[in-house]
C-alpha cells in the first residue's frame, strides 16, 4: 500500500528524514531571535559608554588645546612650539622650507599650515612661483647666520634651523 508517507517505491526513510529535519524549524526562530535580540541590548548598552563618551572627551581636548595642539598632543615639546610658532607666523599664501622625512610629523604640520606649502629646502628652483618665502625668526632661538627658516623632520619630530 501506498500512503503519504511513503513515496512509490515503498521507501519511507527519504521523507521521514526531511520531518525531522523541517521540525527544527519550528524551533529555532525563538533561540536565534533571542540570541540576536541580547547581542542587540549588549550592543546599545555599550555604545554610549564606549564611543560617545570617548569622542566626547577628544572634542574637549580639542577646544581646549587647538588645532595645532591636537594634532602634535604625542609630539615632545620642541615639535609643539615649532607647530605653535609657525601656525601663528606663517601666512596662507607663504611656502615653509623643509628637509628631512615627509613622514610622521611633517605629514601634520601639513595640515596644520594649510593652505600655506611646504616645500623640499634643497630644491628652490622648484619652488611655485609668486609666492613668498617664509622667513620669521623664533624667539627662543639664538641668532644664526642664515635667514631661511628650514623645519628639519624626522618621522617623530621637528627641529627648526637656519640657512
Amino acid at each position: 500500500m501506498i500512503g503519504p508517507a511513503t513515496q512509490r517505491n515503498g521507501d519511507a526513510a527519504p521523507r521521514a528524514r526531511w520531518r525531522r529535519l523541517w521540525q527544527w524549524t519550528r524551533v529555532a526562530p525563538a533561540p536565534l531571535a533571542l540570541v540576536l535580540v541580547a547581542h542587540l541590548y549588549f550592543g546599545l548598552a555599550r555604545f554610549p559608554v564606549g564611543s560617545v563618551q570617548k569622542r566626547l572627551a577628544d572634542v574637549g581636548n580639542w577646544h581646549r588645546l587647538g588645532a595645532d595642539g591636537w594634532s602634535f598632543r604625542l609630539a615632545d615639546e620642541e615639535t609643539q612650539r615649532i607647530a605653535r610658532w609657525l601656525r601663528r607666523e606663517v601666512r596662507p599664501d607663504q611656502l615653509v622650507a623643509y628637509a628631512g622625512d615627509s613622514q610622521g610629523s611633517m605629514q601634520l604640520l601639513a595640515a596644520v599650515l594649510f593652505p600655506a606649502l611646504l616645500v623640499q629646502a634643497g630644491s628652490s628652483s622648484a619652488w611655485p612661483a609668486g609666492r613668498d618665502v617664509f622667513r620669521g625668526r623664533a624667539p627662543w632661538l639664538p641668532a644664526a647666520a642664515g635667514s631661511l627658516p628650514v623645519v628639519v623632520a624626522t618621522r617623530e619630530a621637528l627641529r627648526l634651523e637656519y640657512r
